[in-house]
């Protein structure tokens, strides 16, 4: 992305790099969001540095850690003759499961903060 926000100069805009280097976050990895920002500094809007790229936090793999939780206090219920201890790393197994398929439909997304 460096190379298209150096591609500036062709524009006639002359960055420093340290300009060069406020503006990187702006268009994270995207090439069209960095003509965009080199657009926008030409006009002169980019005098906050916000980034427009959406940002999500990874929390699958706390998910399936609990879901395996679930499936081996099952499994010890079942190996110890433990009743409550089936019945409950099963429904949870369940729940969990179902949960997670719920959590993958896709629906309206926004960007953080909105």
């Amino acid at each position: 992305m460096l190379r298209q926000l150096r591609n500036s100069r062709r524009m006639g805009l002359q960055l420093s790099k340290s300009r060069l280097a406020a503006l990187q976050p702006l268009a994270g990895c995207n090439p069209m969001l960095a003509r965009k920002v080199v657009r926008n500094e030409r006009l002169g809007l980019n005098r906050s540095v916000r980034p427009q790229h959406m940002q999500y936090v990874v929390v699958m793999p706390i998910v399936v850690a609990c879901l395996m939780a679930f499936g081996i206090v099952r499994f010890i219920g079942m190996g110890t003759r433990n009743k409550s201890l089936y019945i409950f790393g099963g429904t949870a197994l369940v729940a969990g499961m179902t949960m997670k398929s719920l959590g993958q439909v896709r629906g309206a997304r926004k960007r953080l903060g909105q």
